[in-house]
């Protein structure tokens, strides 16, 4: 389970919940953006968005699974 070349193991995931900490604080900025009224939180809920999509590419290895599907 601790094996570095291999994916799904405990380092990945532990890199994966990283990642999607960050994702749950940037949505966190874009609530309190809104409520600040400064009309900045549409860029940092796209910045969230863009973050739990690293954290599913982390954890599922999805880039690796479509270049495989490429080649």
């Amino acid at each position: 389970m601790f094996n570095f070349d291999d994916e799904r193991n405990v380092p990945t995931l532990y890199s994966g919940l990283l990642i999607l900490l960050c994702a749950l604080l940037l949505w966190r900025v874009s609530k309190t953006s809104i409520e600040k009224e400064n009309g900045l939180s549409i860029y940092w809920k796209a910045l969230s968005a863009v973050t739990i999509f690293l954290f599913f590419d982390e954890v599922f290895s999805i880039h690796e699974i479509a270049i495989t599907k490429i080649s």
